[in-house]
């Protein structure tokens, strides 16, 4: 994910973030030691509204980096599979439903009979057969 420049921006934003934290605790320092009590004010609400800011940040990247993972079904119990529709079904529940018969417990997709039968199901598809 380090290519998408999403991620970039927001772990060059971050960066900037830190920066600026940095540079105002600094000044709050400089302001405490010199006594100017409305600057350092100034200084601690800036580092408040900047942590704010990397929190929601954070968030927001959290929240992307979830939404670019790719969901996963549930695993279908045995009975779940057996009461599904033939409509309903897409082929690894139909390869499924094949290795539960004595003749089928060892078909994968590497089989090339199970790879003809594909294609001919969707051969038939695209013709309309059933």
């Amino acid at each position: 994910m380090s290519n998408d420049p999403n991620v970039r921006a927001a772990h060059y934003r971050a960066a900037e973030i830190d920066t600026q934290i940095a540079a105002a605790n600094a000044d709050l320092q400089a302001y405490n030691l010199n006594g100017d009590t409305q600057s350092a004010a100034t200084a601690v609400q800036q580092i408040a509204t900047l942590s704010r800011e990397r929190e929601d940040l954070h968030r927001l990247y959290n929240q992307y980096v979830q939404s670019q993972q790719p969901q996963y079904a549930p695993e279908q119990t045995k009975e779940e599979l057996q009461a599904k529709s033939w409509d309903k079904m897409d082929w690894n529940d139909a390869l499924q439903l094949a290795r539960t018969s004595k003749y089928g417990a060892n078909l994968n997709w590497n089989d090339p009979h199970v790879r003809q039968g594909y294609a001919e199901v969707l051969r038939k598809r695209a013709t309309g057969e059933r």
